[in-house]
């Protein structure tokens, strides 16, 4: 007869003893990122389990008992995913948030959505929480900004651009977490597209790629929205994993300072794909839920100097989030940044198109921005 199929694979054997030129170092010379407020930083990405939620929407919890929180906890978020994430809204707004959990719902706008369509779609939520933990801290990050003379077109009223985090060098799946700031004159609030992104999740896994859309009738092109025009969008991102070499290597064979990235330093990356910086910071807040009015929506200008941040290496860059009471995940602008600086970032809300939004709607369902600044000190 024909020979059989090969067997599975035996146990690993036992760990031989070290050569006599190894060098040996002690675990644990670089434990993980920490913010500036002694805060701890874990990530993860969930499974696709969504349910139906109203007519049009869907919705999941996110467990995270794995990171062990041991308090109040800040979650900022995306979605990767299979097709169309770009139109939905409610990406970025948290629900439930607490030590072990939080909930996620998203609205699909322009579309019959179930939870069995988002599932199919393979949708799954990007996620890093911040806050006092027990556990697993993640080893590094890397952040930075994205050429914006590299917007093309895609179809009428929407834009692509590749985001290239090769300068990060991290190994495996980063968890990543992304926004723009900009399209000023219009606001950046009537854009959809900026809590998600695409791409060949683990494959290319130090690239992916965001859509845009642009509200009817804004007149938007491509051109539009490069550099040195009047709406520039520049994209941003963080990624949240482990470079290799890592480290504790790096560090136990004198290569790296512990202050370093990729120990406990974050790197700063140029639109132009450079290093600017080995030695940044993570600096946290969240804000009270008092807004402006503008026509439409509400905005907040959020003030970063607790931070001392400087901007003379690379531009600070910030992750946000929208938590509340109620009914944010209709909205837009949780990831899309009127404009930025060492020193402050103003963001704009609205709900999604067709609604409408005041000041004091915002401070009655308590909605607060949640953030987190990446960048030089001084």
């Amino acid at each position: 007869g024909r020979p059989g199929d090969q067997g599975d694979p035996g146990i690993p054997g036992l760990r031989g003893p070290p050569g006599n030129d190894a060098k040996q170092w002690t675990p644990g010379k670089c434990p993980g990122i920490s913010t500036v407020e002694g805060e701890s930083i874990c990530c993860g990405v969930s499974r696709s389990g969504w349910a139906d939620y109203s007519s049009n929407g869907a919705t999941m919890a996110i467990n995270t008992e794995k990171c062990k929180f041991t308090g109040p906890v800040r979650y900022f978020t995306g979605m990767h995913g299979g097709g169309n994430q770009y139109i939905q809204s409610g990406l970025s707004s948290i629900y439930n948030q607490g030590e072990k959990s939080f909930r996620i719902y998203f609205d699909a706008q322009r579309e019959t959505m179930r939870g069995w369509v988002a599932n199919a779609r393979r949708y799954k939520i990007e996620w890093c929480g911040v806050g006092k933990s027990k556990g697993p801290k993640v080893p590094s990050v890397c952040c930075g900004n994205t050429d914006p003379n590299n917007w093309h077109y895609y179809t009428w009223g929407q834009s692509y651009i590749d985001l290239d985090a090769t300068a990060c060098e991290m190994k495996g799946t980063p968890v990543w977490n992304f926004g723009i700031t900009g399209y000023k004159q219009i606001g950046p609030q009537k854009i959809q597209g900026s809590s998600a992104i695409y791409g060949s999740y683990g494959a290319q896994h130090n690239r992916q790629r965001m859509y845009l859309t642009y509200p009817r009738g804004a007149g938007v092109h491509y051109n539009t929205i490069r550099a040195n025009q009047p709406n520039t969008i520049t994209p941003h991102y963080c990624l949240f994993g482990s470079p290799f070499p890592d480290g504790n290597a790096l560090v136990s064979n004198g290569y790296l300072q512990k202050e370093d990235y990729p120990c406990q330093g974050a790197r700063l990356v140029t639109q132009y794909k450079t290093v600017a910086s080995n030695t940044g910071s993570v600096c946290c807040g969240t804000t009270d839920f008092q807004w402006s009015p503008i026509s439409n929506g509400a905005t907040k200008t959020v003030d970063t100097t607790k931070c001392k941040f400087t901007d003379k290496t690379a531009p600070v860059v910030y992750m946000t989030s929208l938590a509340g009471n109620g009914n944010h995940w209709q909205s837009t602008g949780a990831t899309a940044l009127v404009e930025s600086s060492a020193s402050q970032f103003r963001m704009n809300i609205e709900f999604i198109p067709g609604g409408s939004l005041t000041e004091q709607y915002a401070e009655k369902y308590e909605w607060k921005i949640q953030w987190c600044g990446i960048g030089e000190r001084t």
